[in-house]
Formats: structure tokens, sequence, C-alpha cells
């Protein structure tokens, strides 16, 4: 009899490391980590300092989820 199916771990890990990637990103840069500041800040011109920090952290976004399985 199976109960807890063990997929709950998958979602356990991947929880555990978008926490650990924003607790990094608020202690390191001293913001929020948020998706919508970092677009915007690339598409208004006044993230231009970090645009490939911001960019590589998008690409990330969208490319992970559809990594391997």
């Amino acid at each position: 009899m199976d109960f807890i199916r063990p997929e709950w771990i998958m979602g356990l890990i991947g929880g555990l490391m978008i926490g650990s990637a924003a607790a990094m990103f608020l202690l390191f840069n001293g913001r929020i980590m948020g998706a919508s500041g970092l677009i915007g800040g690339l598409v208004d011109g006044s993230g231009k300092g970090n645009a490939t920090e911001r960019g590589v952290f998008l690409l990330g976004l969208v490319a992970l989820p559809q990594g391997p399985r």
C-alpha cells in the first residue's frame, strides 16, 4: 500500500532550490528576486549594469523546467 507517492521528493527539492536561489539573491544583491523587475530593467534600460546577470537568470527560469526528464 503506497499512500505517499515518491514524486513529492522532486517537488520538495525544486522548492528548496528556488528558495535557496531567492535567499542568495537577497543576500548578495540586497533586493528581492522578481522576474517582472528583471524584465523591466532589461526593457527600459535601467538594468544595463547587470544585463548579463538578468539575462542568464531569466534564461534559467525558462530553460530549466524544460530540461531532461
